[in-house]
């Protein structure tokens, strides 16, 4: 597989074109993968309505913390991915663009703790710790750092690099329907 250890049967991508989004769907079969650009582009326009729905939805410390460290460009692609998602009534989570956040020190350094955190000699100590180290910095994506509701990927489509961040409603914490998302990533959240 391209980007993940389980086939991917259909996820949603917005990727930028232009002052838009537009959509592409992706799947693999097999070793092949393919997609299909929907012919429909997206404005990227944030209400303000949606900020304030989206900040209840921020129900766990850092994810406000996350907000502030943000540049504009990632707000606005978690911003689309909420709306998508919550508001929307789409049932498949949309990975939207966004500015590659791992050249964004706050969040590099996240990844590289989170992946400390998974060394093997930490599960017995600390299982749940492990545990949600191991949700935070790993899943279907190339590579992954999932912070409660925020989950910020990067992928290979098509040959490019494409750095995304989309909405969970499930949060990184220890529960079962969260071990199931994090398997098999393209599910509905």
């Amino acid at each position: 597989m391209i980007n993940s250890i389980f086939p991917i049967k259909d996820r949603v991508y917005f990727l930028k074109k232009g002052n838009s989004y537009q959509q592409y769907r992706y799947t693999e079969r097999g070793n092949s993968c393919w997609a299909r650009r929907v012919n429909k582009a997206i404005p990227m326009q944030t209400p303000t309505y949606l900020v304030q729905h989206l900040f209840k939805s921020l129900t766990l410390p850092y994810e406000k913390d996350i907000w502030d460290h943000a540049p504009e460009s990632i707000r606005r692609a978690l911003l689309f991915s909420y709306s998508y998602h919550e508001h929307q009534l789409n049932d498949k989570v949309a990975n939207v663009e966004t500015t590659n956040w791992l050249a964004i020190p706050y969040f590099s350094d996240l990844l590289a703790e989170g992946r400390k955190q998974t060394a093997f000699i930490r599960i017995f100590p600390h299982f749940r710790t492990w545990f949600n180290a191991m949700t935070r910095t790993n899943g279907n994506h190339k590579k992954n750092l999932r912070l409660g509701h925020i989950h910020f990927t990067y992928d290979i489509l098509e040959g490019k690099e494409v750095y995304c961040i989309h909405w969970d409603i499930g949060a990184s914490r220890f529960s079962p329907s969260l071990l199931i998302h994090w398997i098999f990533d393209d599910m509905s959240s």
